[in-house]
């Protein structure tokens, strides 16, 4: 949440995956996601940003449908391009083959199997990137 806010991120999506281990009730995501509100107001005072980012949680199914959405996969071989809006960023074990059906163009965004925070900034990255 940090470093998303730090680069300039305008939107942070919280979803659980299907093979996602940690699976907050409604209590503990209220918490959570006031927390990591606090950590993206901190950040953008350290940072000098003058908006904070959006920071919500969603249903993987609306995750799936947002326009300009790549998912994040090892071994894919496609690149974020300018028509990617939106990188999904999985869980430690990766994506199940339900999740990448349904046309969801995927993208590599190392050679190495990376982190979850770690391909979430490298994603952040990346699309602010190509945008510019």
């Amino acid at each position: 949440m940090q470093k998303l806010t730090e680069i300039g991120v305008a939107r942070i999506v919280l979803f659980t995956a299907a093979r996602s281990v940690v699976r907050w009730d409604a209590e503990r995501t209220r918490k959570n996601v006031e927390r990591l509100q606090r950590v993206a107001r901190e950040a953008s005072m350290q940072s000098r940003r003058v908006y904070l980012p959006v920071v919500e949680v969603l249903a993987w199914s609306d995750v799936a449908r947002l326009e300009g959405l790549a998912i994040a996969e090892p071994g894919a071989t496609g690149r974020i391009d300018t028509t990617v809006r939106v990188v999904a960023v999985g869980p430690e074990g990766g994506f199940d083959p339900s999740e990448l059906g349904g046309g969801i163009p995927t993208v590599t965004l190392s050679e190495q199997v990376l982190r979850v925070e770690t391909a979430a900034l490298a994603g952040g990255l990346e699309l602010l990137l190509v945008r510019r």
